[in-house]
Order: C-alpha cells, then structure tokens, then sequence
C-alpha cells in the first residue's frame, strides 16, 4: 500500500520548514493528493475545448483519489514552492510510482515537445551547428538529442541522471533541460550537478518549467492544472528563486516567456545573442 513517505515522523508534517532553495523559513501553502496529473488537465481541455494557461485550474478528476496528501510549501524570502513527500524516495520509488508505464498517458507530450524544442532552438543557434556542444540534461527517451542531429547538429549528448549509469564527459556550451526543474526534489543539488557540465567561462542553461506567481497560491494550489505530483511535479519557482540558483553558480538569469527561462555566464558568446 502507498503511504506518505515525508521525513517526519508520524506522518505529520510541521507547519514550517526551510526552503529548499534558500533555507529561509516555508509555510504550508496548500495539500492536493497525489492522484492529481495531467490526465486531469487534458480531460478538461477536451471537455471544454479550452486551452490551459500558465495560471489556469483545473476541477476535472480522471483517476481516484488515493488518500495520500502532498502538503507544498511555500517560502517567506523567494517564494519557491515545494513538497518534502518524496525527499526519502529513492530512483525505485519513483521509477515504480511516477516514471512507470503509465506515465505517459498523464504528460502525452512527452513524446512530442521534442519538436517543439528543437523548432525554437534552431533559429536561434543553427548558425553555430558545426561547433557548439550541446547536452539534453534529464533527456528521458533522448528524443531532443536524436531531432537536432537529424537538423545537422553533431555534437549533441543526452543525460538523463534517472536512467543514465554513465556521465557523459568534458563540458558543454549549451545544455537544455525541458520540463525537467519541477520535477526536482533537491533543486541545490541539480543546480550543482548540471554546473558541473558548463563549459567555463561561454556555458548556458535553457530550461523550461512554469512559475508559480502569488495568485496561483491565492486561488488554491491544489486546484492549479501545472501541480501535478502524479506527474512528479515536487518544485514550483519564482524568478526570484530562479535568480537566487543562477546567482549562487556566478550565472546570470533570464525569464524568456512564461515557462522558457536562461542561465548564462557570459552576454558576450555569439551563438547566445538571439537569447540576451
């Protein structure tokens, strides 16, 4: 049987806790149980043929409701919001509970925003294809990899640090990671992990996520279509939070559009000024 595997005991979680991004104090912002996905969402869209935006709810339930809450902090100083259901969980866990078979029928585009990804990327950097080393960081299927060698870029790896046993080597000038900071329960160390692939000095970060604004925490988190923990959504940022992460690796941050955002260490590389 599934249980709440927070790290307190009893089961029952305080009412505060440090910030996983900047360890000032977090409150509980709101509970949703974990059945809650994105099958929710897509049912809805289909129901009422309205599209989802970055701040929209979501009242559709597709699966039952387990019974398992997931309480999500929200902190005082930078306004990351989290959860600390699953900081005990090991990659079996999640493999057995989150990325299992039955995961993409709760984010279908998994196998698509691929192209979507690669369609931006290339206006923006294709002039660099002959030289540029780019590595998709929590690359799943490696379907990003597999698109931009297919559109003449031959230095592209995937890293997936679920799945993958083997690091890839040597850094890298420009790394994406698609929809890959929420589902992140330790946010510092992805942050450290990713840092480790940049090339010194010219390295970049494209990754996209949705931020969490106050109004979304306002109207009820648990009603917010982009908290979904059966997807493995754990961590919502702020620009703030996001800044506080670039700043604390001497990287500069950058919101693109509402979900597209940039890290970098240098406004000077050229392949980079379609972006800053």
């Amino acid at each position: 049987m599934l249980t709440n595997r927070n790290p307190f005991e009893g089961g029952q979680v305080p009412q505060a806790t440090p910030c996983k991004c900047c360890q000032s104090l977090a409150d509980i912002a709101g509970v949703v149980d974990f059945s809650r996905s994105g099958a929710d969402a897509i049912a809805q869209v289909r129901a009422t043929g309205q599209p989802m935006f970055p701040t929209s709810s979501v009242t559709t339930k597709v699966d039952p409701y387990l019974g398992w809450p997931i309480y999500y902090y929200r902190c005082r100083n930078c306004s990351f919001t989290f959860t600390r259901a699953f900081d005990a969980w090991d990659q079996e866990m999640f493999a057995r509970y989150i990325y299992n078979e039955d995961y993409v029928r709760h984010d279908p585009e998994y196998l698509t925003r691929h192209l979507e990804n690669a369609h931006f990327l290339i206006p923006l950097i294709g002039h660099a294809r002959p030289d540029i080393r780019i590595l998709d960081y929590g690359s799943g299927l490696g379907l990003l990899e597999a698109e931009l060698k297919r559109q003449g870029f031959p230095h592209v790896e995937s890293f997936d640090p679920f799945t993958c046993a083997t690091r890839p080597s040597g850094h890298f000038d420009f790394i994406t990671c698609i929809e890959v900071f929420e589902h992140a329960p330790d946010p510092v160390a992805m942050m450290d992990d990713i840092s480790t692939f940049l090339t010194p000095n010219i390295g970049a970060v494209l990754f996209s996520t949705l931020c969490c604004p106050k109004s979304v925490i306002d109207a009820g988190i648990a009603s917010w279509w982009y908290c979904a923990p059966r997807n493995g959504h754990v961590s919502f940022y702020t620009p703030e939070s996001l800044a506080l992460l670039a700043d604390a690796r001497s990287l500069r941050y950058r919101q693109i559009t509402d979900y597209r955002h940039l890290m970098y260490q240098s406004s000077k590389t050229d392949w980079l000024s379609g972006f800053v």
